[in-house]
């Protein structure tokens, strides 16, 4: 008995803090405001396919309508996903995609052929009824809970309340005569009961449209998933790439670099040896060399490792490990960082290779008096821009550092852009998914 007691306290404890969860009224207003909107959705839904065939044997009008219609569904549901994820907290792709073809009558045919945009239309149709009877299921649970504690306590909002009933009659009883205390009792636990079952109603209702949504708007076919195969594919070869010639560069690094100079210091602490004990004199030189071959030996292994991952990275993020970068850089580097949340660890070390990569090139070739970087969030993504006033001509294409940069980017879904026109200015972009 005890234990059934307690799991009941406990029960009704957590029912209650679901009454005032954030995430149960982020449910309610999802559920009351959908309505209207998927009222507009399904009118432009259905005018915009009429329109389309109704313009259809002009073929002036009828493709670029049916075009424009195709972009309108990608927008919306687009919009309905991140609706879902800044709401409900759920992730929905959107498999609908901007059709291909050489011209407008081909992708015009390409989008009727895609069964995707069915699937949206489907969507914004079946939604509007659902919509419907799920806002109706919520004003219920809220609100007719709420009316039936004010009715248990003001009998003015009793049903029946202001019909003259007969004294002798049960109804009066219940409204107006001795039982009105049972009505009462049962009004209140009646209402009490809609609201404590209604934030999970409202959690169900929320359900069946997250997966209305992720079954019809993420839907995607054979023929995309074998396209993001060979896209997954091509980019893992260029991760692969990428991380061979990295390592290629560490290579040469170390044996043109700091490998020599060790070889050389042990040269000269090796004639120090001999020298040492029949001329101290003469070996006081050659000890000096050696103490300055190794502090150079050391600065170089710093600098080596400072490029791959730095501490300070690690420690206090992205922006410390820039500043500290342009703080080392002979060009003068402004950073604006406005990032309200650090990014995945991944991430940070990319835009902080691409942002290193991009310096050293302005200090190098660009012949720049300045530079800025710029951090900002851009939806979900981290977007990383370095800008020189340098003299531009920096190609992506030509094989150099930069097609690393890009190849690293695209192997974690990214994209990295470069304007650089003779003259100046270079402007690198990068965008990095971080799933904010």
């Amino acid at each position: 008995m005890i234990e059934q007691a307690t799991t009941w306290r406990s029960r009704l404890r957590r029912e209650a803090s679901a009454l005032i969860s954030t995430d149960t009224w982020r449910r309610t207003l999802h559920l009351l405001v959908v309505t209207p909107w998927a009222v507009v959705l399904t009118v432009l839904s259905v005018l915009g396919l009429v329109l389309s065939a109704a313009l259809l044997p002009v073929l002036l009008l009828g493709v670029p309508t049916f075009l424009g219609y195709g972009t309108a569904l990608r927008w919306c549901a687009r919009l309905e996903a991140h609706w879902c994820r800044l709401v409900l907290g759920q992730r929905v792709p959107v498999a609908l995609h901007a059709p291909v073809g050489a011209g407008w009558a081909q992708r015009a045919g390409n989008l009727v052929l895609d069964p995707t945009l069915w699937r949206v239309v489907a969507y914004h149709l079946l939604r509007l009824p659902l919509a419907l009877s799920t806002a109706l299921l919520t004003v219920i649970a809220w609100g007719g809970g709420v009316w039936l504690l004010i009715a248990a306590t003001h009998p003015p909002a009793w049903p029946f309340a202001d019909t003259p009933l007969p004294r002798d009659s049960a109804a009066h009883a219940l409204l107006h005569g001795p039982l009105r205390p049972v009505t009462a009792a049962l009004l209140v636990a009646g209402g009490l009961a809609l609201l404590i079952a209604a934030p999970t109603v409202v959690r169900v209702l929320t359900l069946v449209h997250v997966t209305l949504a992720k079954t019809l708007l993420g839907w995607v076919s054979t023929g995309q998933l074998r396209a993001r195969l060979l896209e997954v594919e091509h980019r893992r070869a260029e991760v692969v790439r990428a991380a061979e010639a990295e390592r290629r560069r560490i290579e040469r690094d170390l044996h043109d670099g700091a490998q020599q100079r060790l070889i050389h210091l042990v040269m000269i602490l090796g004639m120090v040896r001999h020298q040492f004990a029949d001329d101290p004199v003469r070996a006081a030189p050659l000890l000096a060399t050696a103490h300055q071959e190794a502090k150079q030996a050391i600065a170089e292994l710093r600098d080596l490792t400072r490029g791959l991952h730095p501490p300070v990275l690690a420690d206090r993020g992205l922006d410390a490990a820039l500043s500290a970068l342009a703080a080392r850089s002979p060009v003068p580097v402004t950073i604006d960082a406005r990032l309200a949340h650090r990014p995945p660890r991944l991430i940070e070390s990319i835009a902080y290779f691409m942002v290193s990569e991009a310096l050293t090139n302005t200090a190098k070739h660009a012949r720049a008096t300045r530079a800025q970087v710029h951090l900002s969030a851009h939806r979900d993504a981290l977007l990383v821009r370095v800008t020189d006033d340098g003299v531009g001509g920096a190609d992506l294409s030509s094989g150099s550092g930069l097609a690393g940069l890009a190849e690293r980017a695209h192997g974690v879904d990214g994209d990295l852009t470069v304007h650089s026109p003779p003259g100046g200015p270079t402007v690198l972009t990068m965008e990095l998914p971080c799933g904010w």
